[in-house]
Protein backbone atom coordinates (compact mmCIF):
# COMPACT_ATOMS: atom_id res chain seq x y z
CA UNK A 1 0.00 0.00 0.00
CA UNK A 2 1.30 3.19 -0.80
CA UNK A 3 2.31 5.76 1.99
CA UNK A 4 0.84 9.35 2.11
CA UNK A 5 3.10 11.46 3.01
CA UNK A 6 1.58 14.99 4.53
CA UNK A 7 4.80 16.60 5.97
CA UNK A 8 8.78 16.34 6.19
CA UNK A 9 8.13 15.57 9.52
CA UNK A 10 6.73 12.19 8.21
CA UNK A 11 9.76 10.75 6.67
CA UNK A 12 12.58 12.92 8.10
CA UNK A 13 14.12 10.69 10.42
CA UNK A 14 15.51 7.98 7.97
CA UNK A 15 17.57 10.80 6.51
CA UNK A 16 20.70 12.87 7.22
CA UNK A 17 20.56 15.20 3.65
CA UNK A 18 17.65 16.93 2.56
CA UNK A 19 17.77 18.40 -1.25
CA UNK A 20 15.07 20.77 -1.53
CA UNK A 21 14.28 22.67 -4.29
CA UNK A 22 13.97 26.45 -4.14
CA UNK A 23 11.31 27.93 -6.40
CA UNK A 24 8.02 27.04 -5.59
CA UNK A 25 9.14 25.29 -1.76
CA UNK A 26 10.61 27.14 -0.48
CA UNK A 27 9.64 30.68 -1.46
CA UNK A 28 7.45 32.06 -4.40
CA UNK A 29 9.89 34.73 -5.57
CA UNK A 30 8.35 37.24 -3.36
CA UNK A 31 8.61 35.00 -0.25
CA UNK A 32 9.00 32.61 1.58
CA UNK A 33 6.62 29.62 2.54
CA UNK A 34 6.27 30.00 6.41
CA UNK A 35 5.86 25.94 6.72
CA UNK A 36 8.51 24.70 4.65
CA UNK A 37 11.03 27.36 6.38
CA UNK A 38 9.79 25.66 9.40
CA UNK A 39 10.38 21.89 8.27
CA UNK A 40 13.69 23.03 7.29
CA UNK A 41 14.87 24.56 10.35
CA UNK A 42 13.55 21.29 12.53
CA UNK A 43 15.48 18.97 10.18
CA UNK A 44 18.36 20.76 10.61
CA UNK A 45 17.94 21.37 14.66
CA UNK A 46 17.40 17.62 14.58
CA UNK A 47 21.24 17.43 12.73
CA UNK A 48 20.28 16.68 9.34
CA UNK A 49 21.92 18.59 6.91
CA UNK A 50 19.39 21.03 4.41
CA UNK A 51 21.17 21.97 0.32
CA UNK A 52 18.99 23.85 -1.18
CA UNK A 53 19.24 23.63 -5.30
CA UNK A 54 18.13 25.64 -8.09
CA UNK A 55 18.32 25.90 -11.72
CA UNK A 56 19.43 29.53 -11.40
CA UNK A 57 22.44 30.02 -14.03
CA UNK A 58 23.71 32.11 -11.41
CA UNK A 59 26.55 31.44 -8.70
CA UNK A 60 25.01 30.49 -5.21
CA UNK A 61 26.19 33.80 -3.88
CA UNK A 62 23.68 35.73 -5.74
CA UNK A 63 21.69 33.34 -4.85
CA UNK A 64 22.15 33.45 -1.71
CA UNK A 65 21.69 37.49 -1.69
CA UNK A 66 18.32 36.70 -3.60
CA UNK A 67 17.26 33.96 -0.57
CA UNK A 68 18.32 37.31 2.21
CA UNK A 69 16.21 39.85 0.50
CA UNK A 70 13.11 37.55 0.25
CA UNK A 71 13.49 36.71 3.93
CA UNK A 72 14.55 33.07 3.94
CA UNK A 73 16.57 32.72 7.52
CA UNK A 74 19.95 31.11 6.58
CA UNK A 75 19.77 28.72 9.43
CA UNK A 76 17.16 26.86 7.26
CA UNK A 77 20.14 25.53 5.44
CA UNK A 78 23.20 24.33 4.98
CA UNK A 79 24.21 25.42 1.14
CA UNK A 80 22.87 26.28 -2.48
CA UNK A 81 24.00 24.11 -5.36
CA UNK A 82 23.16 25.89 -8.73
CA UNK A 83 23.07 25.01 -12.49
CA UNK A 84 25.27 28.37 -12.41
CA UNK A 85 28.06 26.58 -10.32
CA UNK A 86 27.73 23.43 -11.97
CA UNK A 87 28.32 25.84 -15.11
CA UNK A 88 31.06 27.29 -14.27
CA UNK A 89 32.50 24.24 -12.77
CA UNK A 90 32.14 22.27 -16.34
CA UNK A 91 34.10 25.88 -18.03
CA UNK A 92 36.78 26.02 -15.41
CA UNK A 93 37.28 22.74 -16.27
CA UNK A 94 37.64 23.05 -20.33
CA UNK A 95 34.46 21.28 -20.91
CA UNK A 96 33.98 24.78 -23.41
CA UNK A 97 37.76 25.34 -24.39
CA UNK A 98 39.49 28.15 -23.58
CA UNK A 99 38.00 30.92 -25.56
CA UNK A 100 34.44 32.01 -25.14
CA UNK A 101 32.15 34.57 -26.10
CA UNK A 102 29.67 35.34 -23.60
CA UNK A 103 26.32 37.36 -23.53
CA UNK A 104 25.46 38.03 -20.52
CA UNK A 105 25.00 41.61 -18.27
CA UNK A 106 28.10 43.16 -16.46
CA UNK A 107 27.03 42.06 -13.97
CA UNK A 108 27.09 38.54 -14.52
CA UNK A 109 31.00 38.72 -14.69
CA UNK A 110 31.54 36.71 -11.73
CA UNK A 111 30.60 34.04 -13.64
CA UNK A 112 34.19 33.58 -14.54
CA UNK A 113 35.89 33.92 -11.42
CA UNK A 114 37.64 30.90 -10.58
CA UNK A 115 36.21 28.33 -7.69
CA UNK A 116 37.88 27.58 -5.16
CA UNK A 117 37.30 23.60 -5.40
CA UNK A 118 38.83 23.71 -8.86
CA UNK A 119 42.40 22.27 -9.07
CA UNK A 120 44.49 23.94 -11.84
CA UNK A 121 41.49 25.87 -13.62
CA UNK A 122 41.71 26.77 -17.48
CA UNK A 123 42.29 30.20 -17.92
CA UNK A 124 39.16 31.34 -20.01
CA UNK A 125 39.72 34.25 -22.19
CA UNK A 126 36.37 36.14 -23.46
CA UNK A 127 37.12 36.94 -27.29
CA UNK A 128 34.35 37.83 -30.23
CA UNK A 129 31.59 35.61 -31.70
CA UNK A 130 34.20 34.49 -34.74
CA UNK A 131 37.23 33.63 -32.68
CA UNK A 132 34.73 31.19 -30.11
CA UNK A 133 32.54 29.39 -32.07
CA UNK A 134 33.39 26.69 -34.59
CA UNK A 135 32.12 27.89 -38.36
CA UNK A 136 30.00 25.06 -38.55
CA UNK A 137 27.57 27.19 -35.48
CA UNK A 138 27.97 30.63 -37.26
CA UNK A 139 25.59 29.71 -39.74
CA UNK A 140 22.59 29.74 -37.69
CA UNK A 141 20.35 32.26 -36.76
CA UNK A 142 20.56 31.25 -33.15
CA UNK A 143 24.04 31.23 -32.64
CA UNK A 144 24.16 35.00 -32.07
CA UNK A 145 20.69 35.44 -30.12
CA UNK A 146 21.27 36.21 -26.78
CA UNK A 147 20.36 32.60 -24.31
CA UNK A 148 21.82 30.68 -27.35
CA UNK A 149 24.18 27.71 -27.02
CA UNK A 150 26.63 26.30 -28.90
CA UNK A 151 30.04 25.17 -28.43
CA UNK A 152 32.25 27.39 -27.39
CA UNK A 153 30.12 29.93 -26.75
CA UNK A 154 28.86 30.72 -22.90
CA UNK A 155 25.18 32.63 -22.82
CA UNK A 156 22.68 33.08 -19.88
CA UNK A 157 18.91 33.31 -20.52
CA UNK A 158 17.53 36.95 -20.14
CA UNK A 159 16.15 37.44 -16.70
CA UNK A 160 12.33 37.07 -17.28
CA UNK A 161 9.60 40.24 -17.19
CA UNK A 162 6.66 38.23 -16.01
CA UNK A 163 6.53 34.70 -14.27
CA UNK A 164 5.11 32.62 -16.15
CA UNK A 165 3.71 30.16 -14.07
CA UNK A 166 0.00 29.91 -12.92
CA UNK A 167 0.61 29.91 -8.61
CA UNK A 168 2.45 33.19 -9.08
CA UNK A 169 0.37 34.91 -10.98
CA UNK A 170 0.82 37.80 -8.72
CA UNK A 171 4.50 38.32 -9.56
CA UNK A 172 4.95 41.91 -10.63
CA UNK A 173 7.05 43.07 -13.86
CA UNK A 174 10.72 42.99 -13.43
Amino acid sequence: MTRIITSLSDISESYDALFCDLWGCVHDGLAPFAEAVTALQAFRAKGGTVMLVTNAPRPHAPVRRQLDRLGVPSDAFDGIATSGDSARAAMLRGAVGEKVYFIGQPHDQDFFTPLELIENPVTISQVPLERAAPSRFRKYPWSEQRGSSAAGLLTRWPIQRRCRHNFCKRRPAV
